[in-house]
C-alpha cells in the first residue's frame, strides 16, 4: 500500500494466464506490436490500484492507478475525480475522500 496526501493505493496481483490474456488482447488491438509479458508489465505501478468510490451511487471501483499518477505526483490534481458508470458524471473520487465528505 502506498500513501498519498488524501488517499491510499493497492497493489494487486494476476496470475501469468491473465498477463498472457492481456498481452495478446493488446497486440491483437495493436497488430504491428510484439509486446511480450515482461515488456507490457515493466511499467513502474502497473499493479496500483485506486479504490474509487462513487459521491451519487455509493458504488465501489477499481481503477488502475499508472495513468493518472504523473499528474497526483507532479501537482496538479490532489486526488483523482473519474466519471461514475451509472450517470457519467465526473462523481468517481477515491474512497478515503469518499469517506471524508460523508462523516
Amino acid at each position: 500500500m502506498t500513501k498519498y496526501k488524501y488517499f491510499n493505493t493497492y497493489q494487486t496481483k494476476m496470475a501469468i494466464t491473465q498477463k498472457m490474456n492481456i498481452v495478446k488482447e493488446y497486440n491483437i488491438a495493436n497488430p504491428y506490436s510484439k509486446t511480450t509479458i515482461d515488456e507490457f508489465f515493466s511499467v513502474p505501478g502497473i499493479f496500483e490500484i485506486i479504490n474509487m468510490q462513487s459521491l451519487a451511487y455509493n458504488e465501489l471501483v477499481n481503477i488502475y492507478f499508472f495513468l493518472i499518477k504523473p499528474a497526483i505526483i507532479s501537482g496538479e490534481l490532489a486526488f483523482p475525480i473519474e466519471f461514475c458508470p451509472h450517470c457519467e458524471a465526473r462523481q468517481l473520487v477515491p474512497k478515503e475522500v469518499y469517506e471524508k465528505l460523508n462523516k
